[in-house]
């Protein structure tokens, strides 16, 4: 869960450190950097989900738990402040609950929370003019230009998230049923689904996903076998992997369009592993429109850093962009 990235800290060093988290619905990294944005610590958790109730504060208890119990104590002891991409920001009552946890097991520390898509535009850009695009178990766009916010997507899976891994998984799911039906054409999903859910049919996945309480990123789970088909040739599956990519770069190209002349654009997110269809077609789309001069992919676990960068310029209080 956790490594070191260098010695042990010097005796000068007095609560100058940070603690960096990306809280993510899926997956949540963490980084411990001194004064001069030194790793001295870095890992991998749980995620911070959209849960809600006792069962999402449990889960956020657990995942933030287990990340200062990984910190050495020494280590532990120099950490003055505390910076959170925390996805689901908007859920009342969420940041301050994130809040409230860290305080009590790092009292020492002060805690800033901005939203997971903030966290990770500062760690890709510095806080300089560009754009992320994200795909996980959701999606979005967040650009930034002269210190102004540019923002489309992202409103969660009910509503929003389009490209995204549960937008995928489930245009998979849907396709499949269609083709078992034979209201749609035929497609390797109909059998490949069904396993990968453990169920005997794929008209059965619905109901063990009700029974199961399944979130959205159990669901999201499932894009793995859409782009696993559509590397092996399947058409149905092609067309969803290809279709999600262009509603992903219009999520882009909506924030390019608004940020005025081109800029890089950073592709953040579990779900860019999927499968290179994605990434062909958003580059040959945002080409295509001219509205960006660089497609880049970006390092996993950059919000950790970028949570630091945002908090360091943003001493005055939190961000409430989600």
């Amino acid at each position: 869960m956790s490594r070191p990235t260098r010695g042990d800290p010097g005796e000068g060093d007095r609560r100058d450190h940070w603690l960096g988290i990306d809280a993510g619905a899926t997956h949540t990294a963490f980084v411990v950097l001194d004064a001069a944005h030194v790793a001295c610590w870095r890992g991998d958790a749980g995620p911070v989900d959209h849960l809600a109730g006792v069962a999402g504060e449990i889960r956020m208890r657990t995942t933030l738990g287990q990340i200062v119990a990984s910190v050495p104590l020494a280590l532990r002891a120099l950490i003055g402040h505390v910076a959170v991409g925390l996805s689901g920001l908007s859920i009342p009552g969420k940041a301050d609950l994130c809040r409230s946890i860290l305080r009590s097991s790092l009292p020492q520390a002060r805690t800033q929370v901005t939203s997971d898509l903030v966290a990770a535009l500062w760690g890709c850009t510095g806080g300089q003019d560009g754009a992320i695009l994200l795909c996980g178990t959701g999606s979005a766009a967040l650009g930034l230009r002269a210190g102004v916010e540019l923002r489309a997507g992202g409103y969660g899976s009910q509503f929003s998230d389009e490209g995204s891994a549960y937008d995928i998984a489930v245009g998979g799911i849907r396709a499949a049923i269609r083709a078992a039906e034979d209201r749609g054409p035929p497609t390797k999903l109909v059998t490949a689904l069904a396993q990968a859910a453990e169920v005997d049919h794929i008209h059965a996945l619905a109901g063990a996903a009700f029974a199961q309480g399944w979130d959205a990123a159990r669901v999201a789970g499932l894009a793995r076998v859409v782009a696993r088909a559509a590397e092996d040739g399947d058409a149905v599956a092609g067309t969803i992997l290809r279709r999600a990519g262009r509603e992903l770069a219009e999520l882009a190209a909506t924030v390019l369009r608004k940020s005025g002349p081109a800029v890089p654009v950073y592709l953040v997110g579990r779900g860019w592993r999927l499968s290179r269809i994605l990434e062909r077609t958003v580059e040959e789309r945002l080409r295509s429109q001219g509205t960006s001069n660089a497609v880049i992919r970006a390092a996993d676990g950059c919000g950790a850093l970028g949570a630091v960068l945002w908090a360091e310029a943003n001493r005055s209080g939190d961000c409430a962009v989600d």
